[in-house]
C-alpha cells in the first residue's frame, strides 16, 4: 500500500504594493506539533506528518497557480529531504463545468492506484474543486479500495502565531 500526499495549489492573497499572490508566513499546528515558520501550509504538514511517511506527493492547480508556486514547493521539499521524484503536478484548467470537473478527476485517478491511502489537504482548492474531490473520496474507497488516512484544512489566521491543521 502507497501513502498519497495530495494538496491543492490556490493563488494566494494579491498584494496591491507588489503585484503578485503569495501565502503569509506562519507557523501551523497539528497534534500539539509546531512547523517551522512557512508560507505553505502543504510544507508544515508534510513535515509534521514526517516527510519519509509518504510515496507520492500530488500538488493540484491551475496553470497560473502552478507557475507562482510549484517551484518554490517543490524545491522546498527537496531541501527538506522529500525526494524529487515523488513529488507530481496536475494542472487543471479553470473551466467548471461537469465535463472538465470529471476530466480533472480521471486524471487525478492516474496518480492513484487500487489500494492506496491518502492524506489530502483541502486548504487552497480552486473555486468548487475540494467539494468535487471530496464527494469523489466515497467513489474511491469503493471502487478502488482507497483508504483515506486524514483530511486537512489549514486554518490561517491573520496575526496570531500560530495557526491550526484542522
Amino acid at each position: 500500500m502507497r501513502k498519497i500526499y495530495l494538496s491543492f495549489l490556490g493563488l494566494g492573497i494579491f498584494n496591491e504594493e507588489t503585484k503578485n499572490h503569495g501565502y503569509n508566513p506562519t507557523v501551523y499546528e497539528l497534534n500539539e506539533r509546531k512547523s517551522t515558520k512557512t508560507e505553505y501550509v502543504q510544507l508544515a504538514e508534510i513535515e509534521l506528518l514526517g516527510y519519509t511517511e509518504f510515496d507520492r506527493c500530488i500538488f493540484i492547480g491551475t496553470q497560473k497557480s502552478h507557475d507562482l508556486h510549484f517551484q518554490k514547493i517543490q524545491a522546498q521539499l527537496t531541501a527538506m529531504g522529500v525526494r524529487e521524484e515523488i513529488i507530481h503536478t496536475i494542472i487543471i484548467g479553470e473551466d467548471m463545468t461537469p465535463e472538465c470537473q470529471w476530466e480533472w478527476f480521471e486524471r487525478i485517478l492516474g496518480f492513484i492506484d487500487p489500494g492506496d491511502a491518502l492524506t489530502i489537504d483541502l486548504t487552497h482548492g480552486y473555486r468548487s474543486v475540494p467539494i468535487v474531490f471530496s464527494a469523489a473520496i466515497n467513489f474511491l474507497k469503493k471502487a478502488r479500495n482507497i483508504a483515506l488516512d486524514a483530511v486537512y484544512y489549514g486554518a490561517y489566521e491573520k496575526n496570531r502565531e500560530c495557526s491550526p491543521i484542522i
